[in-house]
């Protein structure tokens, strides 16, 4: 769904809403970045990396919206991780 980030929110919270899957949180967050709304963004990364603590994606990802919103130590903390993960 290439560029249509709003049908793929509604599709992604109908498939949360039978399976909370890390992967389906993910790519919601990442439509709500690419829409600029970088607050949600990061509230779906964070239940991303909570249902999969390995997810060093969806750590980088958060690192990099709490960056662009200034939460400058949690964003160190969350590449951190992310490397980490990736080692």
């Amino acid at each position: 769904m290439l560029g249509r980030y709003s049908e793929s929110i509604m599709v992604l919270e109908k498939c949360l809403r039978s399976r909370r899957k890390h992967y389906f949180y993910k790519n919601l967050a990442d439509a709500y970045f690419c829409l600029g709304i970088p607050e949600k963004a990061a509230m779906n990364y964070e239940k991303a990396v909570k249902l999969d603590p390995e997810y060093d994606e969806a750590f980088y990802n958060l690192a990099v919206t709490q960056f662009m919103q200034e939460e400058y130590t949690s964003a160190l903390v969350n590449i951190r991780e992310a490397v980490r993960i990736d080692g």
